[in-house]
């Protein structure tokens, strides 16, 4: 799949792109990761990236530049959603676009739309 070159520019320039590129690269198996902004921050984490002056400074932050980063993503053939929230935290998959056939609320999760279900 062919992406522009401005959302080309716009992966390179973000280092939690750069982080995740790196990790999908090394990754042996289909591609097919779901759990925590927690998990994923502590997971992305350990790639060095050169300048960490842009890198998150918390899960939420990282849950902020995945939303940013989705689109050009998607555009790449990788789908990064958020799939609610669960006691842990914010729930994320990141999965190739033709692996993903089920995209209902996986056990646990709380909510299932884009930001999670609000509590009374």
């Amino acid at each position: 799949m062919r992406i522009s070159s401005r959302t080309y520019s716009l992966l390179q320039s973000n280092a939690v792109a750069q982080a995740l590129d790196k990790y999908i690269a090394e990754r042996l198996t289909p591609l097919n990761w779901q759990g925590t902004a927690g998990q994923l921050y502590d997971l992305l984490n350990g790639y060095g990236i050169p300048d960490r002056s842009t890198w998150p400074r918390s899960p939420k932050g990282l849950s902020d530049q995945l939303r940013r980063i989705a689109p050009a993503y998607r555009a790449k053939g990788i789908d990064i959603s958020h799939l609610g929230h669960s006691r842990e935290g914010a729930v994320w998959r990141i999965a190739r676009m033709h692996s993903i056939t089920d995209h209902a609320t996986p056990p646990g999760i709380e909510g299932g739309n884009r930001y999670g279900a609000h509590r009374e």
